[in-house]
């Protein structure tokens, strides 16, 4: 009985507060969606032949991908973690609770109804995925 009650004590010890998992989320996210986007753009660049118009543009659209992709990560790391201290359970449901709500957060502004619904379906299966293939 101690012994769960100290290792209660020691895993909420250091337990890592929701707005430092947001923090990280999106440093890790903007760095990934920087780099995808550098190996992989996602614009057409421009119609200059000159190296230095390709590069700077192709630049400006990494970063706004970084940018984007660090904040959907924030989002969803920090609505992950708050489902865990409010749900007081570790698995795979906060993935897709978390998944769901941040699809269809950063959906919104498309102001269709069916792609934020299928976008908060296919981030909350993915964010579910995740978090049960990290469960042990």
């Amino acid at each position: 009985m101690s012994s769960q009650i100290a290792t209660a004590t020691v895993e909420s010890h250091f337990e890592v507060p929701c707005d430092s998992r947001s923090a990280d989320g999106f440093f890790r996210g903007s760095m990934i969606g920087f780099a995808w986007s550098l190996y992989f753009p996602i614009h057409p660049g421009t119609t200059s032949n000159r190296i230095i118009d390709v590069a700077c543009s192709r630049t400006l659209g990494a970063v706004k991908a970084g940018g984007l992709f660090g904040g959907f990560m924030a989002t969803y790391s920090y609505i992950s973690c708050r489902s865990k201290v409010i749900r007081g359970k570790r698995d795979h449901m906060n993935g897709l609770i978390a998944g769901c709500l941040t699809g269809m957060l950063w959906s919104v502004p498309s102001n269709n109804p069916r792609l934020m619904l299928t976008t908060g379906l296919l981030c909350g299966l993915m964010g579910s995925a995740v978090e049960f293939s990290q469960e042990r």
